[in-house]
């Protein structure tokens, strides 16, 4: 056994037992995550079954280390005790905005690289060697950049067949109010459930669960929106069935289920499509549930037409952020409330001026001219301004009124 704490043999082996432990749970332990419970269980565990001299703290600092630096502070200092002073690069003393631009161009080359892997790439483009703490000191505080969970992106995504979709939409509207937005949103137990707590720091907080009951429901969403929000009529919830349900409604939601939605909800909402009226062409992803109803949607009595969303883009479809903020709200819903009247308003939590902004976010054509969600909120601060300034005149000028007023 090692003699002391800080051996390579001791810090590998608890980075392998939190990876392990963690599993798929890795990237939420990054700093800066708001999901860290998991991880400090496991830090308990190994402190137990590795090292229970050594503190919970220093055994996350050592996989927070590892997570930054793709090494353990062990293996660094080992480095550096191995190349010696005559083993070690010179670099230069003063860091300049010609270094600084080339950080920037590696990180925005590929953001994954360990720091060691950067220090490397920026020796040889500039001929500077920089010890790993300075380069990750000037990518914070320079350039403002923080270690953050990627959001994956598939790489079968074609951006050709994207166009193309764009193009088939472009061509087809004469105003955004034609569009259909159509998809599904799993709501499990935790949508519902508020995650976070206070307490006092160092105390890990526990909480009676109160969304329980008709709250703790597990149901699959299917919806549909328009420029207006969702089309609350359009929208229903199928739940899952439990083992003694003999509901024909519960269930999953398979290829049956999707056509009996639109045949039964879908359809009498939409418009027809020669006539130019709203709600007359319907956009949904290629899913297997989703296929061979175009001959429901676009048959002569219906009227409407079907396009489908090019794969692997679901940024390209404003119901996916409009999911969000229906799981936002139901998070806000009072802990008594029916969840009936808490699915309502998270339905009704997206306005018009809302959709809008989303509708633009998903680069849907003709919608150029909505302001961004961003440009709502300052526009919302200004008229709070305005109308805080007008009652402050008011309050002001009235009285002055009165006395010249009682004056004659």
């Amino acid at each position: 056994m090692p003699k002391h704490i800080d051996d390579v043999y001791i810090q590998r082996r608890v980075i392998t037992y939190v990876a392990c432990h963690l599993g798929t749970e890795v990237e939420h332990t990054m700093k800066g995550s708001k999901t860290r419970t998991r991880l400090n269980s496991v830090l308990i565990e190994a402190r137990a079954a590795v090292c229970p001299t050594v503190a919970k703290n220093t055994l996350g600092t050592w996989w927070h280390y590892f997570l930054e630096f793709g090494y353990t502070p062990a293996d660094a200092r080992k480095a550096r005790v191995k190349r010696g002073k005559k083993g070690r690069r010179r670099y230069k003393t003063r860091w300049t905005k010609h270094t600084t631009s080339i950080l920037k161009s590696i990180i925005d080359d590929d953001g994954s690289l360990y720091l060691d892997e950067v220090q490397q790439e920026l020796f040889e483009l500039s001929g500077e060697w920089w010890s790993p703490s300075t380069i990750s000191r000037k990518l914070h505080n320079e350039l403002r950049y923080s270690l953050q969970v990627a959001t994956l992106i598939a790489s079968q995504k074609d951006e050709a067949e994207q166009a193309e979709f764009l193009e088939a939409v472009r061509s087809r509207l004469t105003n955004p109010n034609q569009l259909v937005f159509v998809d599904e949103s799993q709501k499990d137990k935790n949508a519902a459930r508020r995650r976070r707590s206070w307490s006092k720091r160092g105390l890990t907080p526990f909480r009676t669960v109160y969304f329980e009951g008709s709250h703790g429901f597990r149901y699959t969403l299917i919806a549909a929106c328009d420029i207006n929000g969702f089309i609350y009529e359009a929208c229903e919830p199928i739940y899952q069935s439990g083992s003694n349900d003999t509901d024909p409604t519960h269930g999953t939601v398979d290829q049956a289920r999707f056509k009996l939605w639109v045949i039964e909800k879908l359809i009498p909402t939409l418009g027809k499509y020669h006539l130019g009226q709203p709600r007359s062409i319907v956009v949904m992803d290629n899913a297997s549930i989703h296929r061979d109803i175009r001959d429901l949607i676009e048959a002569p009595e219906v009227g409407a037409k079907l396009i489908y969303l090019s794969a692997y883009s679901p940024e390209l479809n404003p119901i996916e952020l409009m999911f969000g903020l229906y799981k936002v709200s139901l998070r806000r819903s009072p802990r008594n409330e029916p969840h009936y009247r808490a699915h309502s308003t998270a339905l009704l939590c997206v306005t018009p001026d809302i959709a809008g902004a989303l509708f633009k976010h998903s680069k849907v054509p003709l919608c150029e001219h909505y302001p961004s969600q961003v440009e709502l909120k300052r526009q919302d601060d200004e008229n709070k301004v305005i109308a805080t300034i007008v009652a402050m005149s008011t309050s002001l000028v009235l009285p002055i009124v009165m006395m010249d007023r009682n004056d004659e």
